[in-house]
């Protein structure tokens, strides 16, 4: 079952022997060996989870097969996968096995009996992407693979490259937070070379590689140091890295990922195909405060380590008046000689 808030009125009902309800929010959850059959499963935010085709192959379909077992699927129509197949199907009125319904949030208004007001959902709408308002508000299925960013595929074409004594280099670094991963992007003025990724791994293991890296990359780093990060950026231009923080607000972090999203839509830069990375681009999303206001995240119980690493790196290359020569790159209190 994907989607625990989905299941909250269920209550601590006692269950008969041997039935069991299975809640999960692990998009990689796998049916053990000799493990129990379905006799009916309900995936929530199946948009995202049928983005990775193993979930449904090696585990959903093989839960229902004991029993011909239903499955319902909910969610917002993300991209065109497994999702679209088994909603397209479910138009077909030839088709049996499937049927399908979908609905415009102008459905739920107060005005239909629903929850919503008419007012907010036009505001949304009005300050929301046409191609995005499609998706999120009119339930349609759009083409292009990303919510927030467009052209990922597009973008995606560069290589991993070791160090180049010719080239000068520029990085973003991302920091753990509990369950979150550290990541550090590295990169020259348009194009990502380097990624770098680990967790749960002692602080001081983690500086040491990261200072090793920079050092290798003889590279200036712009750095979360928003809380937890703000002593932690303090121990690495003490350890001699030319680093910068850069303190996340909500406006801030707007900036940042604004910079990010019209990069990508010019095609400005280009990254390894890498899978973590591209993931996360992919599933990244417009969510609606309380208040009615837009904002972007990554999904609930997913990471946005990459997306933001990527994005620090994006801003230091576009950062206004950042001049590249070797006269305002120091490593601690010692001006690099070469490189930059």
């Amino acid at each position: 079952v994907m989607g625990l808030n989905t299941f909250k009125s269920i209550g601590e009902k006692a269950l008969p022997q041997r039935k069991n309800i299975v809640l999960t929010n692990d998009l990689n959850y796998k049916v053990p060996e000799g493990c129990f059959a379905a006799k009916s499963i309900v995936m929530d935010e199946a948009g995202i989870c049928l983005k990775d085709r193993p979930t449904w192959e090696n585990s959903v379909m093989f839960l229902l097969a004991d029993h011909n077992a239903s499955a319902l699927f909910i969610g917002t129509p993300k991209g065109k996968g497994l999702f679209q197949q088994f909603f397209l199907r479910g138009q077909d009125p030839n088709d049996k096995e499937y049927m399908s319904i979908t609905g415009t949030s102008y459905e739920n208004t107060l005005e239909k009996n629903g929850w919503l007001k008419k007012e907010v959902i036009d505001s949304i709408v009005f300050n929301m992407p046409e191609r995005t308002a499609k998706q999120e508000v009119f339930a349609e299925f759009i083409d292009e693979e990303g919510n927030v960013f467009r052209n990922i595929k597009a973008c995606a074409i560069g290589k991993f490259k070791k160090y180049d004594q010719n080239k000068r280099y520029i990085g973003g670094l991302d920091l753990a937070k509990i369950n979150d991963w550290t990541v550090l992007t590295i990169g020259t003025q348009n194009s990502v070379e380097f990624i770098e990724r680990f967790n749960r791994i002692d602080w001081n293991i983690q500086k040491e590689r990261i200072v090793k890296i920079a050092k290798e990359y003889n590279c200036k780093i712009l750095i979360d140091s928003t809380g937890v990060g703000d002593p932690i950026f303090e121990d690495l231009k003490i350890a001699g890295l030319a680093i910068e923080g850069y303190q996340f607000t909500g406006l801030s972090k707007k900036q940042l990922i604004d910079k990010l999203i019209l990069s990508l839509e010019n095609k400005e830069i280009i990254f390894p195909d890498y899978a973590p990375l591209i993931q996360e681009l992919e599933n990244y999303e417009y969510q609606i405060t309380q208040a009615g206001n837009i904002k972007t995240n990554a999904p609930s119980g997913m990471h946005d380590d990459c997306v933001i690493s990527l994005s620090l790196w994006n801003w230091l290359r576009t950062k206004e008046n950042f001049e590249i020569n070797e006269e305002n790159i120091y490593y601690g209190s010692e001006r690099v000689t070469s490189g930059w």
